[in-house]
């Protein structure tokens, strides 16, 4: 990789980070929220509903303004503003309306952050490296989960909530001037016509609610499984012990499965998505059945490791096979995962509450199997319609 690449990638990761953490760093520090606000786990969900609600509504919007203005117009839009907004947070959030407007609107700068990284891979990171660089890229979001769970020891048990939100705009202005200093101004999305619909948009928008039914099977999984383990008898601290494990090696895979899939046909990667996610959906189905601690390892170590691995190969493949359009297709694609985001654990919630966990893990399971289906088909849509644009293009120089 270049260093042109190198750099890229890492200004990248580092932005998605930034702007991912301040839903998990809310999660995170809900009890420390709730006590200062006043507030119940209700408004807690609600809360991080209308931040992943935001982003899916903002999404396809944002990321035809991306086409338009570029990559390194986008990151630095989207870094500016989580910084600022993060920072008001710290000062002046000190109510429940404050704290929700703020959040909001560092969503409404997160929105810009995947279409235009991923403007930003598609650009400056040579078409041999990009499967490895989106799947560190999207390793990013769980590593942002690990960062915000380890503040609180060593943070936000001895100064409290704010301070942890206070290494937001600290790091983003670092990131603000790497991007300044290492990222060129210019790039193919600055173009004229930036923004046009993708070609086979609708097999792109069957592939949005493919990943938004996994999404929002897979997601309770993180939400849910020590509260459910629990309710089962066993112990709390091993069952974290046990989620965390499974999310570091969910990084491992990602990447590793980026490293293959450049050594691997692009007619491949929609098919190991949805294979990926069918896999993801036994693991959830074996917590429906999982009575002991050695089948809920298995179930969470499937659903998670596997299951929840194909995010970045999913990118790479919207962005392979949109090359005239990435930011665009792949905010399509991004909203399909922030709508999965904001509902599966609010329905999975819903559910274990007045049916049973067997009943919403059953129910989790399912999606990700429906969503599977639907990732099939949409590859088998997409193929058609590049079949279709191939005769085009030959009929075209036939009449010329």
């Amino acid at each position: 990789m270049t260093s042109q690449g190198r750099w890229t990638l890492s200004i990248s990761s580092g932005v998605i980070t930034i702007g991912a953490l301040p839903a998990f760093l809310v999660g995170v520090y809900a009890v420390d929220l709730k006590r200062e606000l006043g507030i119940d786990d209700g408004l807690i969900g609600l809360l991080l509903t209308a931040y992943f609600g935001t982003s899916a509504v903002l999404s396809a919007p944002t990321g035809r303004l991306v086409e338009r203005i570029g990559a390194r117009a986008g990151m630095a839009a989207s870094l500016l503003g989580v910084s600022v907004f993060s920072a008001v947070l710290v000062g002046f959030g000190r109510n429940y309306a404050a704290v929700a407007i703020l959040l909001v609107l560092c969503v409404a700068s997160h929105a810009a952050s995947h279409p235009a990284s991923n403007l930003a891979l598609a650009e400056y990171v040579p078409p041999h490296r990009r499967g490895l660089a989106f799947g560190i890229k999207q390793a990013a979001i769980p590593a942002a989960t690990f960062l915000a769970g380890l503040s609180m020891p060593v943070l936000g048990a001895h100064f409290g909530w704010r301070v942890a939100f206070a290494l937001l705009p600290m790091t983003g202005a670092i990131l603000l001037l790497l991007l300044w200093a290492r990222m060129p101004k210019g790039g193919q999305a600055v173009r004229k016509g930036g923004g046009v619909r993708p070609a086979g948009s609708a097999a792109l928008r069957w592939m949005a609610l493919a990943v938004a039914l996994a999404i929002a099977g897979i997601q309770p999984v993180g939400a849910f499984f020590v509260a459910w383990g629990t309710s089962e008898g066993m112990e709390k601290a091993a069952l974290a012990t046990l989620l965390s494990t499974a999310g570091l090696a969910g990084i491992v895979v990602r990447v590793a499965l980026g490293w293959a899939a450049d050594r691997r046909a692009a007619d491949s990667l929609v098919p190991t998505v949805s294979s990926l996610i069918a896999a993801g959906a036994a693991g959830v189905a074996l917590l429906a059945v999982a009575s002991s601690y050695p089948v809920a390892a298995l179930g969470v170590g499937i659903a998670v490791v596997v299951g929840w691995s194909w995010n970045g190969l999913f990118h790479y493949a919207v962005v392979r096979n949109h090359p005239r359009s990435p930011a665009y297709a792949s905010s399509i694609a991004q909203g399909g995962l922030f709508v999965g985001v904001a509902l599966g654990p609010l329905g999975f919630g819903l559910v274990a509450e007045y049916q049973s966990y067997l009943t919403a893990w059953l129910m989790a399971s399912g999606l990700m199997l429906c969503g599977a289906v639907i990732m099939a088909y949409a590859w088998r849509q997409l193929r058609r319609q590049r079949v279709s644009d191939e005769v085009e293009v030959t009929a075209n120089g036939a009449g010329r």
